[in-house]
């Protein structure tokens, strides 16, 4: 009975931590940019400038912009950044 009951416990907590072990790619949507967490978007912009050009932090408040209030919603990411980058 104890031993279920750890592997429960066991098998719950690798379900939470895995759940949160997703990244964004610039393949995804704005939905998806909109999803994701603070440090996900600042990980990609700094994928994205690298390629691209330009000043990360720039890149992700343009992104915020962009997708604010499900705007662009079915974007790609990468379209929008490019974008974003030639309004720069």
């Amino acid at each position: 009975m104890r031993m279920r009951m750890m592997i429960g416990v066991l098998t719950l907590g690798m379900a939470l931590m895995a759940g949160r072990a997703w990244a964004i790619v610039g393949a995804d949507t704005g939905a998806q940019w909109v999803a994701a967490t603070p440090q996900q978007r600042i990980a990609l912009a700094n994928i994205l400038t690298r390629q691209q050009g330009g000043d990360p932090q720039a890149l992700v408040a343009c992104l915020d912009q962009m997708f604010a209030g499900g705007a662009n919603a079915n974007m790609t990411i990468q379209d929008a950044a490019k974008e974003c980058r030639a309004k720069q």
